[in-house]
């Protein structure tokens, strides 16, 4: 004879009686663990922060895309809003160092006359 209703159930491990079950973990997105490294990475290092500022801005996207597209199946938003806005900070970093280079060694060179012997 079967029963109407299933009698109680054991708890899993690390679960008291009368909590409800814990839900399963969600994978992150592809791409949001990535823009995170790359943000991070890209805040620190110099020129090639403007690379890796572009790449955190370009993976995040993509990242934000997927959990949007399904979102009980993606997790990692918070690592690809954050990724985002170090892509940001890296991207405007990486780009005044980079005209802060080309300003200094063209006032370099025109302080020590080394544009009058270039030949390019």
């Amino acid at each position: 004879m079967t029963q109407p209703y299933p009698g109680p159930q054991a708890p899993q491990p690390g679960q008291q009686y009368g909590q409800p079950p814990v839900p399963p973990a969600t994978v992150n997105a592809p791409g949001a663990v990535a823009s995170l490294v790359c943000g991070i990475i890209g805040c620190v290092t110099g020129v090639v922060g403007l690379v890796l500022g572009i790449i955190a801005l370009v993976q995040s996207s993509k990242a934000k895309k997927m959990i949007a597209a399904s979102p009980g199946m993606y997790g990692g938003k918070g690592m690809a809003t954050t990724g985002f806005v170090l892509g940001i900070i890296a991207t405007v970093g990486g780009g005044i160092y980079a005209l802060w280079m080309i300003l200094a060694w063209s006032s370099f060179a025109t302080l020590f006359g080394l544009a009058q012997h270039a030949r390019f």
